[in-house]
């Protein structure tokens, strides 16, 4: 089963920002679970309990011009970074060497430079 989370911020009559982003609901192990650990099979049939998770279908960056740093944690920055470094895992063997298309990929993916507070 696919959903989509889309997060989002509306500012009545003004404008809204919205993050959509496609998951698909696979089924994990118990075991597989509680380590953090996905099985070989997606599809894993389990005899004890069942677990769901949410798998990213959606493999784009994030638009980190519209990220008020200030305001989020160190997890929430560390996601943000390990989400684009998958985009880029995933993405950048697709693409071709110096073109346009992987030179915006590079660019959007790097890691957000952090502020000290």
């Amino acid at each position: 089963m696919v959903t989509s989370n889309e997060p989002g911020f509306y500012d009545d009559g003004n404008f809204g920002i919205r993050i959509e982003n496609l998951l698909e609901i696979v089924e994990v192990d118990g075991d597989a679970a509680a380590n953090g650990e996905e099985p070989a099979n997606k599809k894993q049939k389990v005899e004890s309990k069942k677990f769901l998770k949410f798998a990213k279908l959606t493999m784009i960056p994030i638009q980190k011009n519209l990220i008020n740093i200030d305001i989020m944690t160190d997890a929430e920055l560390d996601w943000l970074d390990a989400y684009h470094e998958e985009v880029f895992k995933k993405v950048s063997p697709l693409l071709e060497e110096g073109s346009p298309a992987m030179n915006w990929l590079v660019k959007s993916c790097e890691k957000i430079e952090r502020r000290r507070k």
